[in-house]
């Protein structure tokens, strides 16, 4: 989705001399490898993306990918926490700069454990339906818990969790 931000980690990987493989690609199609890697990270909530059937394979392509005692790096929101604390805004500006974006909740999918929300970019009035998946704690260690242990869970700030977890 965002090949640039592949680019800016390369470069100050580079900066700081650190020995670092990037890679763009699908990680449910890509083949990563047996035993190649010594932690995956996945960072800013990116498992919302993921429908459950989905992550479990991820979870699965890492797995394989990772050494023995390799690292798997999660960074999630409590997807329910915004719902059940009532500041979930159904509709508000994403971003002002350097384009206005809005967002607007469309529907909920309990069968999918997924949300819907409509962005728009304003400009061209272009709108984009993207579906989030609720993930909270109990569900994303249940799902990596089947080939991983739990190392060390860290709070960043309230709802918001890094867990990281241990091939086994």
């Amino acid at each position: 989705v965002a090949p640039f931000m592949i680019g800016a980690a390369q470069e100050e990987a580079s900066r700081r001399g650190s020995r670092v493989d990037f890679v763009l690609a699908d990680v449910l199609a890509y083949d990563l490898g047996a035993a190649r890697f010594d932690l995956a990270a996945f960072l800013g909530n990116t498992v919302s993306d993921f429908a459950l059937d989905s992550f479990a394979r991820l979870a699965a392509n890492v797995n394989r990918a990772l050494k023995r005692s390799g690292r798997f790096a999660i960074h999630y929101l409590d997807g329910l926490q915004p719902f059940v604390k009532g500041s979930y805004r159904k509709e508000g500006v994403q971003q002002e700069e350097p384009v206005r974006i809005t967002h607007r909740f469309k529907e909920y999918l309990p069968e999918r454990g997924a949300y819907v929300e409509v962005y728009r970019n304003e400009a061209p009035g272009e709108t984009f339906e993207y579906t989030s998946y609720v993930y909270t704690p109990p569900v994303v260690r249940l799902l990596v818990g089947r080939m991983f242990t739990l190392e060390e869970s860290f709070s960043i700030s309230e709802g918001s969790f890094l867990d990281i977890f241990l091939k086994r």
